[in-house]
């Protein structure tokens, strides 16, 4: 009886840990502790974010007034960046479908050095990074400071 509760409870645990996996997975990494107004550095530099296959990482921006997003960072594969609203952000991390965005940057390829300055609207909005490639994990490394001013 002892052997037959102990493998229950490995069992639960085997299926809890596929669980949170599978939901990170699904829905990307958000940032949301990350939310920042204007002056905030919102990545530091020197940070390396790993993105798995297929998946986004999202940062939340709240802009008080009109400000700017910017940094200067790499990519090791290609990566897609938008700008979206939280309602468009919703949409992507239930569907892993762009449904809709306010800006992109297009295709950013292997390699490529990126200096964004970019205009950012009054209110909520998410900076979206997005790996395309289904079946590689993508890096993007900062050179300086992800910053809303």
């Amino acid at each position: 009886m002892r052997r037959s509760t102990l493998l229950y409870a490995v069992l639960a645990i085997v299926v809890v840990v596929i669980i949170i996996v599978g939901y990170y997975a699904a829905v990307g990494k958000i940032h949301a502790g990350n939310t920042g107004s204007s002056g905030t550095v919102l990545v530091p530099s020197q940070t390396v974010d790993s993105i798995p296959g297929g998946q986004f990482d999202a940062i939340e921006l709240l802009a008080t007034s009109n400000c700017t997003l910017n940094g200067t960072f790499y990519d090791v594969l290609e990566i897609y960046l938008y700008l979206m609203t939280p309602a468009e952000l919703e949409h992507l991390a239930r569907t892993l479908v762009v449904g809709g965005y306010e800006w992109t940057s297009g295709e950013v390829d292997n390699g490529t050095i990126t200096h964004l300055n970019l205009a950012i609207p009054v209110g909520a909005s998410d900076f979206v990074i997005l790996n395309p490639e289904l079946f590689n994990e993508t890096y993007v490394g900062f050179y300086s400071n992800l910053i809303l001013t």
